[in-house]
């Protein structure tokens, strides 16, 4: 690997989620010194990068974000530190591209799954937004019609069976995540099963509108949720943590979307919150921001929009759904 060279690793994720383990078993493996931190805590984790000399550490994407609001968009001087994984969840190719102008380290992002462990890394500085190549001994299969389908994969590490549960019969890891393999081969993420919108019979996932929206330079971090909406079937909201200093607003990011976005298919509000929750593996919390979009839309039951909407005959409501 790009970090085998590497012999000091500093780790702030919890050991508690697979992917700190993870991580402590490849270090381990790698005969590395392993340095363990209590907690993650931007400054404090400087301190440890300079005080140890730490030559490569892993981060999800929520500790990324942490770290470079923490340097307010200056570039740091750590010496000793050569690469940077970074994991868990969703990465932005924005935020690989931040990291490697900040930190000046190499910066390669890891897809893996519990029942399996790594699946595949990019190489050191790739913002293509694929997922890298391959493990070795890991296969991939893409489930289903159309451009893009289920990623199923199979490799010597698979998990027996989950626990109280029999062996499965099928030695095919049916992931969850929703993928294709480009022109060069490379594996592409498209989102969750479970996270799709459909909007007005229309399928939108929040991947790649998290992806746009986290790539406008006055946004730090962001969410995107569906909304049970009596038009359209769902809604497409997002949630915005915007950088230090920006003071974007709502109507400059909505314009900023629906230039880049086919027709609905860009979200209709913008909430703004201090940070994006997630849990200790990095992941959104998405039910709890459903939760409380809904409750700010009821708060204001009626817009313009919606008068206009339960005013329409049904042939104009179907040309304003599509707008």
């Amino acid at each position: 690997p790009a970090t085998s060279a590497a012999r000091r690793s500093l780790c702030v994720l919890p050991l508690s989620a697979s992917f700190g383990a993870q991580y402590l078993y490849l270090r381990l493996l790698q005969k590395m010194t392993l340095v363990l931190a209590r907690r993650f805590h931007p400054e404090e984790m400087l301190a440890i990068l300079m005080e140890q000399r730490i030559q490569t550490t892993m981060l999800v994407p929520s500790m990324a974000e942490a770290l470079l609001a923490h340097t307010q968009g200056k570039e740091l001087e750590l010496p000793s530190l050569g690469s940077v994984l970074i994991g868990g969840s969703t990465v932005p190719p924005s935020l690989v591209q931040r990291l490697r102008r900040q930190l000046k380290v190499r910066v390669s992002s890891v897809y893996g799954l519990t029942e399996l462990g790594p699946v595949a890394r990019t190489e050191p500085g790739d913002s293509s937004g694929t997922l890298g190549k391959l493990g070795e001994g890991v296969e991939v299969r893409i489930v289903g019609e159309g451009d893009y389908g289920e990623i199923q994969l199979r490799a010597p590490s698979l998990r027996a069976s989950y626990y109280g549960e029999e062996a499965p019969q099928e030695d095919w890891l049916a992931t969850g995540d929703l993928g294709f393999l480009d022109q060069t081969g490379q594996l592409r993420l498209v989102g969750r099963l479970h996270e799709r919108i459909i909007r007005g019979g229309v399928n939108v996932y929040p991947q790649p509108l998290e992806e746009l929206l986290c790539a406008h330079p006055g946004v730090a971090d962001c969410a995107v949720v569906g909304v049970e909406d009596p038009y359209l079937g769902e809604e497409v909201v997002a949630w915005v943590s915007l950088a230090p200093g920006s003071e974007v607003s709502e109507e400059e990011l909505l314009a900023y979307a629906r230039q880049q976005l086919d027709a609905g298919k860009a979200p209709t509000r913008v909430y703004f919150r201090a940070t994006v929750p997630r849990n200790e593996g990095g992941k959104i919390h998405r039910q709890s921001l459903r939760e409380e979009a809904l409750r700010l839309r009821d708060e204001v039951r009626e817009t313009p929009f919606t008068r206009r909407l339960a005013q329409a005959t049904p042939a104009r409501r179907g040309a304003l759904l599509q707008r």
